[in-house]
């Protein structure tokens, strides 16, 4: 749904992702959103509307994009003399895996480089 990846449509489909299921998402209040196929790792804010929500509001969903498997790498788009998406929190090209630890309130997330185990990047959402 939010992606900087240059894959082939990949803009065409995550505003048509966008257009469908973030009304949905906002909804139910969901906290995170998975997704793959872009062979990137990307990480946003809490983002609703193309926006990152202020820390702490109840709204908002974090997306991550984990399609670093094994499949040729997807590079960044970022458009002539602008910045990379304000939402776009990290931005990685290098195999890799997301490590979920979940309990009943927290969730730690670890995103791990495939060949080194060494962390990439990590996160936490809590919900009370």
């Amino acid at each position: 749904m939010y992606t900087s990846g240059t894959f082939f449509r990949a803009p065409v489909v995550s505003n048509t992702l966008r257009k469908a299921l973030e009304p949905l998402l906002a909804k139910h209040r969901v906290d995170l959103g998975l997704w793959s196929h872009i062979h990137s790792y990307e990480r946003t804010c809490r983002v609703l509307g193309h926006a990152c929500v202020p820390p702490g509001a109840p709204e908002g969903t974090v997306h991550v994009v984990v399609g670093t498997g094994g499949g040729g790498l997807h590079a960044f788009r970022r458009p002539a003399g602008h910045d990379f998406a304000h939402w776009s929190r990290r931005r990685l090209q290098q195999y890799g895996f997301l490590r979920l630890r979940a309990n009943t309130t927290d969730l730690n997330a670890e995103f791990v480089a495939s060949e080194s185990g060494q962390l990439l990047d990590h996160f936490a959402l809590r919900k009370d």
